[in-house]
């Protein structure tokens, strides 16, 4: 029993020695995790423990999930100006990154030896250089009819690409906003689009829909698009009676109408002539 638990303490402490060896001995400082940068910034890596021994340079490396910068882009290349020194201190531009909100920063740091670490950051840091431009080129357009031929219907607007990282939109009758639905908007390189039935002639009418822009901190939001629904009645466009179901014939209501009016005369004059006269 004691060797067992022998050996086992011996697996145990040669797992610790090496998820301790495996962790990276530098770290970036400047942008900690969460942080918001915007235009020339600071940059510190710091070698921690010192076991890059001599570091010399360090390569800054950016990418993002949601802004235009989906692979890996290199920021600059920083040199150390001291041999002994523990740390880079640097200024890098993120003035043409796209703007987004989960950024990662890796730092690969080398030494005279060409030995090399790695340092990256979490998915956390915000690039804010602009502000969207409020979504354009709407379709359908503003007082455009709508004379429903597929379902759904599709919503389609233009974004700048470079300053838009999601779409969120508002659909609505014209009692406001708070009447209708709102929902994430499909967003594909400069587009954002969404879709929504209508399926009955009670979907006609006056309907509004807006669309705002993204880039994971600031928003821009168009005007209100003002559009019609027109959806044909069953029946070859015949108005329905709502107790039936069924089209009503022009001027059928009329014929029982004018029926009614002359019965209920009839009546009337045999009533006078056998009481009255």
């Amino acid at each position: 029993m004691k060797e067992k638990l022998g050996v086992l303490l011996g697996i145990f402490l040669l797992l610790t020695i090496f998820s301790v060896v495996s962790v990276s001995a530098i770290y970036i400082s400047k942008p900690a995790n969460g942080a918001t940068v915007t235009g020339s910034t600071i940059l510190n890596v710091t070698n921690s423990s010192g076991s890059l021994t001599a570091m010399r340079n360090c390569s800054l490396y950016v990418k993002s999930g949601t802004s235009g910068n989906t692979t890996w882009t290199i920021l600059g290349t920083f040199v150390n100006m001291s041999a002994s020194a523990s740390f880079i201190n640097a200024t890098y531009t993120t003035n043409y990154l796209a703007d987004g909100s989960d950024f990662i920063f890796n730092e690969t740091c080398w030494n005279l030896t060409v030995s090399s670490e790695n340092a990256i950051s979490t998915a956390t840091i915000l690039v804010d250089n602009t502000i969207p431009q409020s979504p354009s080129a709407f379709d359908p357009a503003n007082t455009n009819a709508i004379a429903i031929s597929t379902d759904p219907q599709t919503f389609t607007t233009t974004v700048v690409d470079t300053n838009t990282t999601n779409c969120s939109y508002n659909i609505y009758r014209g009692g406001g906003s708070s009447d209708g639905t709102s929902g994430q908007a499909t967003y594909s390189e400069n587009t954002c689009t969404f879709t929504k039935s209508f399926t009955t002639p009670t979907d006609d009418g006056n309907w509004y829909w807006d669309m705002t822009a993204s880039d994971g901190k600031d928003t821009a939001k168009s005007g209100s698009i003002l559009f019609s629904v027109q959806i044909p009645n069953p029946g070859g466009g015949l108005p329905v009676n709502p107790e039936t179901g069924q089209p009503e014939i022009p001027g059928q209501t009329n014929i029982g109408l004018i029926i009614a009016i002359i019965l209920i005369i009839f009546v009337i004059g045999l009533l006078i002539y056998y009481f009255v006269l």
